[in-house]
């Protein structure tokens, strides 16, 4: 039989690598199942002897402070050869303290200042390690303290333990990416939602890991464009799915390769019969190496042609230098018309207006409509405040 609290460890493990509080939660919930008195994750750097904790369990944020401040204090000096040691030590084990150090028995430690601090004051008689993730520069480090030794019963717990320590890991280099792509483009999502248009960041297999609140409101929509249960981006049609997944995998191999490639576009229908969604998937390049070494992300650009509030093109027409009637029809493809429905709007043949968007391509340098819908989102002007009185009904080519 499963164990319910195992369980729950792995499903908040799942979640804190999109949010932050919820480490302090799995920290809580790890050291309430194995029956201990505290946990903290610690990300040493012993080249330079540098240690912080980003996480602690809830003794030492209410009941420990002091420990927490001598801590950060660095007065733990006479545990940086432990530190050293674990970074030599496989992943995703459970070691304690005497096996870290080489040593037979607990008595037989090196001293150390800061355990005698802790064993007087806070009763933590035994000490805990698990290395998570080991970098060139860093290690992510499990924490445990205990009054007794985890022999016993225990020991199977543990053994449980080091089964899904594997998820730990991943979940924390996951979240220091999240935190670096919040950081890095949440400025950028907000002002495209100013402009309507969707904007998801995807790892390579789909999984979505930000997106906007344009993005969000169409994919809780579920017509044509959704996420599965594992918060994968997926079509409602299969062939669309399938396009999604192996162009978003081929993006993101180039961006983890930091190369190009062309953006590719495609439109989703909607089971609901409105206006297709046009999306347009990218490689996202960290060229400024701010991000994880290696990381491979796609971003994805997604315009709903059956929303009502129009992009405004007054950038285009100056980026492009177009004529006042190139400028009229560039506004009308960027919003959705058809060169049917522009020509009988502008009382013009429709060959003409066909003649006038070719010119408008070459001059904005576009070899599509999305091309044209996302350079309008690009120069982040004002949503133009244009009442309209008859609904669109957008076309993909030109």
């Amino acid at each position: 039989m499963v164990d319910r609290k195992l369980v729950e460890l792995m499903a908040v493990s799942l979640d804190a690598s999109l949010r932050t509080d919820r480490w302090e939660e799995l920290l809580d919930k790890l050291v309430d199942y194995l029956g201990l008195i505290s946990g903290v994750i610690i990300v040493s750097d012993p080249r330079h002897e540098r240690r912080v904790t980003p996480f602690q369990s809830r003794f030492i944020r209410e009941d420990a402070r002091d420990m927490l401040q001598r801590f950060l204090a660095r007065e733990d000096a006479d545990d940086a050869p432990a530190y050293r040691a674990i970074q030599n030590l496989p992943l995703n084990r459970l070691y304690a303290e005497p096996e870290i150090f080489g040593c037979e028995g607990w008595e037989n430690l090196p001293a150390s200042a800061f355990r005698d601090f802790q064993r007087n004051v806070f009763g933590i008689n035994y000490r805990f390690a698990m290395p998570l993730n080991n970098f060139v520069s860093c290690a992510d480090i499990l924490t445990l303290h205990s009054a007794s030794d985890l022999g016993g019963e225990r020991r199977q717990q543990v053994g449980d333990l080091e089964l899904i320590a594997p998820m730990f890991g991943k979940a924390l280099r996951l979240h220091r990416i999240f935190s670096a792509l919040q950081a890095q483009f949440s400025a950028m999502l907000l002002a495209l939602d100013r402009l309507r248009l969707g904007t998801v960041l995807m790892l390579e297999d789909c999984t979505v890991i930000h997106s906007n609140e344009t993005a969000r409101t169409i994919l809780h929509a579920r017509d044509g464009l959704r996420l599965d249960m594992a918060q994968r981006l997926e079509a409602s049609d299969s062939r669309a799915s399938q396009w999604l997944r192996e162009v978003v995998s081929e993006v993101s191999q180039t961006a983890a390769l930091n190369g190009l490639t062309a953006d590719r576009a495609c439109a989703i229908g909607r089971p609901s019969g409105k206006a297709d969604y046009l999306i347009t998937v990218g490689p996202l390049v960290d060229s400024v190496g701010e991000l994880e070494h290696g990381l491979a992300c796609a971003i994805a650009f997604v315009a709903d042609p059956a929303e009502t509030t129009p992009l405004s093109t007054a950038g285009l027409v100056e980026v492009g230098r177009l004529t006042p009637a190139e400028a009229e029809v560039c506004h009308h493809l960027v919003n959705g018309l058809s060169l049917s429905e522009i020509a009988e709007r502008r009382g013009v043949a429709r060959e003409t207006v066909k003649s006038q968007a070719s010119g408008v391509m070459s001059k904005l340098n576009c070899r599509s409509r999305l091309d044209l819908v996302r350079l309008a989102a690009m120069t982040r002007l004002p949503i133009d405040r244009v009442a309209r009185s008859e609904p669109r009904k957008p076309a993909l080519e030109c």
